[in-house]
């Protein structure tokens, strides 16, 4: 276990890549790396979460793209706080998330979820900054907050929202599809 982990403005790597492995971070976990590669295990982390570009290589705002089973757990005993310096589902974003702090999560930026959600707490502040993306599951069927979808969302089963799903507002008309499977 890692008290503080940072990874600042480095050529280097975060490697988590073995269906076993789990970095276990005790308190904030903040990643300025040149890139990961994410794609199994667990990142845990008991503070706050924050991406941050790699200002060493120009294309570097895309340095934290998990993929295949990997999961991040926010599993602190008091408010974790998560930022992305570049949210989107192409630049930086979440594979799996799990939320597992009974004293809540704050979402400060926006934050993607590609795969899987996982919700073993309810408390969440700004819930309006996070976001299922592409084909997203949620664990149980129930999404217990309000739900803000900004982009292309394909339901692989049904979801249950226990909160409102607002429309959303801009300066121009635009749709967000909420797509289903075909039965």
């Amino acid at each position: 276990m890692l008290g503080h982990a940072t990874i600042t403005n480095t050529y280097g790597s975060l490697i988590i890549n073995h269906t076993g492995g789990v970095v276990i971070v005790g308190g904030d976990f903040t990643y300025q790396g040149r890139h990961s590669v994410l794609s199994a295990g667990r990142l845990k982390v008991r503070g706050d979460f924050s991406q941050v570009r790699n200002t060493l290589s120009a294309a570097q705002s895309n340095n934290f793209q998990p993929s295949g089973t990997h999961r991040v757990k926010l599993s602190g005993e008091t408010l974790q706080r998560v930022n992305f310096e570049n949210p989107s589902t192409s630049h930086s974003y979440f594979w799996e998330l799990e939320l597992a702090n009974p004293s809540g999560v704050e979402f400060i930026t926006r934050a993607f979820v590609l795969e899987h959600m996982v919700f073993t707490t309810h408390i969440v502040v700004q819930p309006e900054h996070l976001h299922p993306a592409s084909d997203t599951t949620v664990q149980t069927g129930v999404w217990p907050l309000d739900i803000h979808i900004i982009g292309p969302w394909t339901l692989q089963h049904d979801v249950i929202v226990c909160g409102d799903i607002p429309a959303r507002s801009t300066s121009r008309t635009t749709t967000t599809p909420l797509n289903a499977p075909s039965p």
